[in-house]
C-alpha cells in the first residue's frame, strides 16, 4: 500500500470545509492519511476517539458529503481527488463488496448508487452536502432546496448517517418528497422513518406526482373527518413509527 498521502485544496479550502469545527477538519485529515489505496477507512470510530474528536466531528463529515458511510468502514468521497498513486504501489481495498457500490463521476469523485440514480453531482467550487449539489435533472436539487437542508431547517437539527442513508433511498422527485416532510412535520412526526413510511405508502398506491399525493392527503383528511378509517399515509406511518 502507498504511503504518503495527499489534500487538494479545491476541497479542504472552501469555505464549505472552513467553517465546519477543527476538529472535524482535523479528523477529515487524520481519515486522509490512514486510508487504503481507494479511500476506505476500516476503523473510523478508534480512529476518532484516537485523535479525541466526537460523533458529531463524524456525522458532520458524512452529512456533509464528504464521507460515504457504510455498515463497518467509511470512505472519503473525494478521494481520487485527493491522491493519485502509482499503479505500481496501488493496492486493491478488502472492500470489495463496498466498492461495488460506488461509481465515480467525472471528476473521479464517489457516489454511491442510489445517488447516481438521483443525478447527483458536486461542482468543485460547490463540494459538500447539503451546501453542493446543483440542480441537474427532474428532481431539482439544488443548493438552496436540497432535501438534506430542507429536512435539518425543518425538524431543525442535523441528520445521522443512518437517516442520509434512508434518504438517499427515496427515488422521488424531490416536491413530492417536500410533501412528505411537511405532512410529517403537521403531523407532529420529525423522524426520518416516519417520512420514510409515507412515501413507501405512495409508492405502493403509485403516487407519482404532487398533484396525486395531495388528493391522497384530502382523501385521508376527509375520510378522519367522517370517522371512517383509511389506512393512508399520516395513519400508517404514526402506526408504523410507534411500532419502532
Amino acid at each position: 500500500m502507498a504511503r504518503k498521502r495527499m489534500f487538494d485544496t479545491e476541497i479542504v479550502d472552501t469555505d464549505d470545509f472552513l467553517d465546519m469545527p477543527s476538529s472535524t477538519q482535523n479528523l477529515y485529515f487524520h481519515y486522509g492519511m490512514r486510508a487504503d489505496d481507494d479511500g476506505f477507512v476500516s476503523s473510523p470510530k478508534k480512529i476518532m476517539n484516537l485523535v479525541k474528536a466526537t460523533i458529531d466531528d463524524l456525522k458532520l463529515l458524512i452529512t456533509k458529503g464528504y464521507l460515504i458511510s457504510f455498515s463497518n468502514v467509511i470512505v472519503i468521497r473525494h478521494w481520487k481527488l485527493n491522491n493519485y498513486i502509482r499503479k505500481d504501489r496501488y493496492r486493491p481495498t478488502i472492500y470489495f463488496k463496498e466498492l461495488s457500490q460506488l461509481w465515480c463521476d467525472e471528476n473521479e469523485i464517489y457516489f454511491l448508487e442510489s445517488e447516481k440514480k438521483k443525478g447527483l453531482v458536486y461542482h468543485l467550487a460547490t463540494i459538500g452536502i447539503p451546501g453542493g449539489i446543483p440542480s441537474i435533472d427532474k428532481y431539482s436539487i439544488d443548493s438552496n432546496s436540497n432535501i438534506y437542508n430542507i429536512i435539518e431547517q425543518e425538524f431543525g437539527r442535523p441528520i445521522s448517517p443512518m437517516e442520509c442513508e434512508i434518504i438517499n433511498t427515496w427515488d422521488y422527485p424531490i416536491d413530492v418528497i417536500k410533501l412528505a416532510i411537511k405532512e410529517a412535520v403537521s403531523s407532529n412526526n420529525c423522524a426520518i422513518k416516519y417520512i420514510d413510511r409515507i412515501i413507501f405508502n405512495w409508492k405502493k398506491k403509485n403516487i407519482k406526482s404532487v398533484a396525486d399525493a395531495e388528493k391522497s392527503i384530502a382523501d385521508f383528511r376527509e375520510n378522519k373527518k367522517k370517522g371512517n378509517s383509511l389506512p393512508d399515509i399520516a395513519a400508517a406511518g404514526a402506526n408504523y413509527y410507534q411500532q419502532l
